[in-house]
């Protein structure tokens, strides 16, 4: 076996752990000699070694993931990295959402085998259109539309007049990006 495709099913078996929920089939991907480090887009996403990842494990919630294309793998001697775009989808009692995220993983050869030994995973920044590396005023309203449009409100809201309230804050943030476009 390759070490690609040695690459790939550890991906892929990760994979099943996290839609499962199987955290000690999860964490047993990472390496236990080195101080793991996982960071992600929140500001005070990260987590360190083993335990760490059983913590941000059990805030997961029920989740799917789907790959938006082959992840793609490199090797130097004893380290391997994948690079790859998925969508993770995720619900719990007040949200389903579904959001892109970009993962590079860090992979060790240890005798056990290969082990994660660093994963970074980001959103895209919200109002950055393509081919900018900052966001925009056209890509604030491109974002604002895609929520009106997309998100159902009512059952992320306590009332229906919450979810009224919410939406009629996007269309105004919607109408002043719009005149500051026109200026």
């Amino acid at each position: 076996m390759t070490i690609e495709i040695k690459i790939k099913q550890i991906r892929d078996e990760m994979q099943k752990a996290i839609e499962k929920g199987d955290v000690e089939k999860y964490v047993s991907f990472f390496s236990e000699k080195k101080k793991y480090l996982h960071l992600g887009s929140g500001k005070n996403e990260h987590y360190y070694g083993r335990e760490g990842m059983r913590e941000g494990m059990t805030l997961l919630g029920k989740i799917e993931i789907r790959e938006l294309a082959p992840p793609q793998i490199y090797i130097a001697g004893n380290f391997a990295w994948s690079i790859s775009k998925t969508v993770m989808s995720a619900e719990d009692d007040e949200l389903d959402i579904e959001r892109e995220y970009r993962v590079t993983m860090l992979f060790e050869k240890e005798e056990e085998g290969w082990k994660i030994v660093h994963v970074h995973s980001s959103t895209p920044e919200s109002g950055i259109e393509e081919g900018q590396m900052f966001a925009t005023i056209s890509g604030f309203e491109n974002q604002i539309a895609k929520w009106i449009n997309t998100f159902d409100l009512d059952p992320h809201f306590s009332s229906k007049s919450d979810a009224t309230k919410f939406k009629s804050y996007l269309l105004q943030a919607q109408e002043i990006l719009q005149n500051l476009q026109e200026e």
